[in-house]
């Protein structure tokens, strides 16, 4: 990794980090040019289309050295845009292949599942209570639990920070509806900070989600952060 790409990397943390402190919610500072509904954020309602997204990791020590560890990739196919679950509900079914080192390693299906309010992933069939990415209504500062029967907690409380805010891919600049959940876990030692974030374009679902986790020292030593990152690098259309 070139010095060059250790600070950019270093400039996105910075970036977020600011965001967070700050509550920046969009950063161009005006309203949203389009009026999106729920369902404008699934992933695209034709069978056979795809978007592929890498995962990769950056950890650092506060003035120390940072590494990039490059994952798998995870490619996503609409196979059905209404698949009935047991519980009938009505969904997108979409295949997921697990591809390492240039190989489909695994394959499973995700159900994609929206009624106009909310949209919900549920990961497996098995699965009753799934993962809410997005609620309505769309505007800065409406809030929405990630699993509704876990209760009001801190890690569960996730909120939209921005609509139609840039960001930036390998396929470009795309308007997104930015998503956010940030909690804290305190210990003898130090605290565990942990955000996540998703960044929600119309027929790609996500196309960046991001997890930091900082542990800061109760005796003021180097700040170790970690960085998870799944971001899109390809699409069928």
């Amino acid at each position: 990794m070139t010095v060059s790409n250790v600070i950019t990397a270093l400039c996105i943390v910075m970036l977020v980090t600011s965001c967070a402190r700050d509550g920046i919610a969009d950063p161009t500072g005006e309203p949203p040019k389009v009026v999106r509904k729920i369902t404008d954020y699934t992933f695209r309602k034709v069978p056979g289309s795809s978007i592929t997204l890498q995962f990769r990791t950056l950890s650092f020590l506060e003035g120390g050295d940072t590494s990039i560890v490059m994952g798998s990739k995870y490619r996503y196919t609409v196979v059905d845009t209404a698949f009935m679950r047991t519980d009938g509900k009505r969904c997108i079914a979409i295949q997921r292949e697990t591809i390492t080192d240039g190989e489909v390693r695994f394959t499973d299906t995700t159900h994609q599942f929206t009624d106009g309010s909310e949209l919900v992933n549920f990961e497996r069939m098995t699965d009753s209570v799934g993962r809410r990415r997005l609620a309505e209504p769309l505007r800065v500062g409406n809030w929405f639990l990630y699993r509704n029967p876990f209760g009001n907690v801190e890690s569960n409380r996730y909120a939209i920070v921005g609509v139609d805010v840039p960001v930036e891919t390998p396929l470009g600049t795309m308007q997104a509806v930015h998503v956010r959940m940030a909690s804290q876990t305190p210990d003898p030692v130090g605290t565990r900070q942990f955000m996540d974030e998703q960044w929600l374009v119309p027929d790609m679902h996500i196309v960046l989600q991001r997890q930091t986790n900082r542990y800061v020292l109760n005796d003021g030593s180097p700040t170790s952060t970690s960085i998870s990152e799944f971001i899109i690098v390809e699409r069928s259309w």
